[in-house]
């Protein structure tokens, strides 16, 4: 994977990796944007690298980052994940721009709803994976601004 300095219009500085595929797919396949976990609770890039891995080994390129706050990546986390919203945005951006390709959004437990906040916030996000998404009377007082958006999409979901 090639690490690069992902700037957002914040002005936090997001480290991302791009995982390029071992053969690739045809050029209408999406890649995919994993999002990790919430970074109160640890999350972090590195966590989602065997999902990236399994992803190249099947052919498509994937983009893992660290939100702000970890690892690499400047400024400060928030408790709801709102400001982490803009991280996926940019990274986005970034991977559409420099991959020529739609993207597929997945989001890992607290990391989940921040992913599926951003799904209709671009026309080139086709789709959204919620993997462990995060539900229940404790994630909503905390993740609740997230809600609505994944709910709302028209574009296709899997939980």
């Amino acid at each position: 994977a090639e690490t690069f300095s992902v700037p957002s219009e914040t002005g936090v500085m997001l480290q991302a990796k791009i995982w390029n595929p071992r053969r690739e797919l045809e050029t209408s396949e999406p890649a995919i944007v994993l999002v990790h976990q919430w970074s109160m609770m640890g999350g972090k890039a590195s966590l989602m690298h065997g999902i990236a891995l399994e992803l190249n080994k099947r052919g498509f390129y994937a983009v893992t980052f660290d939100m702000r706050g970890v690892g690499g990546s400047s400024g400060q986390k928030t408790i709801n994940g709102c400001k982490e919203v803009r991280d996926v945005e940019a990274i986005c951006d970034w991977a559409h721009t420099r991959l020529g390709r739609d993207l597929v959004l997945l989001g890992s437990s607290g990391g989940a709803p921040i992913a599926g906040s951003a799904i209709d916030l671009r026309p080139f996000i086709r789709a959204f994976v919620g993997v462990g998404y995060v539900c229940g009377s404790l994630a909503s007082i905390i993740f609740h601004p997230h809600f609505a958006a994944v709910i709302a999409t028209s574009k296709p979901r899997l939980f």
